[in-house]
């Protein structure tokens, strides 16, 4: 049996790993970047390790993946199989989206990786990704009586 609002849930999975840490940049002291971090921005004080980064521009990658998920969760609950497809999409672009992000940090890693660090990706990062994508799956091949909540 498959649950309608299954991807819904995966979905809100993905959108509350945004809190969690998603990159971590290695270096004498490791630091973590939130997801919200890399999509709203940050500013760094004077005596963190990355104080030289100052502010912090909000990452394009980070902000495609959220808003992807959030429209994905939008159009999966409309329960209409047009929209399930629309939302298997746009949960597609989140998952594009979040594996540019840990190699294509326009905002950080060029800066970074000047001075010798590295960027990984942290827990966050990977719940985020398998979520999006499951949920993408699951929109995608969902039939329509299952959508609509009848039993075969």
């Amino acid at each position: 049996m498959m649950n309608r609002w299954a991807p819904a849930g995966l979905l809100l999975i993905a959108l509350a790993a945004f809190v969690a840490p998603m990159l971590r940049v290695s270096g004498n002291a490791p630091i973590h970047f939130t997801g919200t971090e890399l999509v709203m921005g940050t500013t760094f004080q004077p005596g963190s390790p990355l104080a030289f980064l100052g502010h912090v521009q909000p990452e394009p990658a980070a902000q495609l993946a959220a808003a992807g998920c959030l429209l994905a969760l939008v159009a999966a609950s409309l329960g209409d199989a047009r929209w399930r497809r629309l939302g298997s999409l746009l949960a597609a672009g989140g998952v594009a989206a979040m594996l540019l992000l840990p190699w294509r940090s326009v905002s950080v890693a060029p800066r970074l990786v000047t001075r010798g660090m590295e960027i990984a990706p942290e827990t966050g990062y990977y719940v985020a990704l398998i979520a999006l994508a499951a949920a993408s799956v699951w929109l995608a091949v969902m039939p329509g009586a299952a959508a609509r909540g009848e039993h075969r």
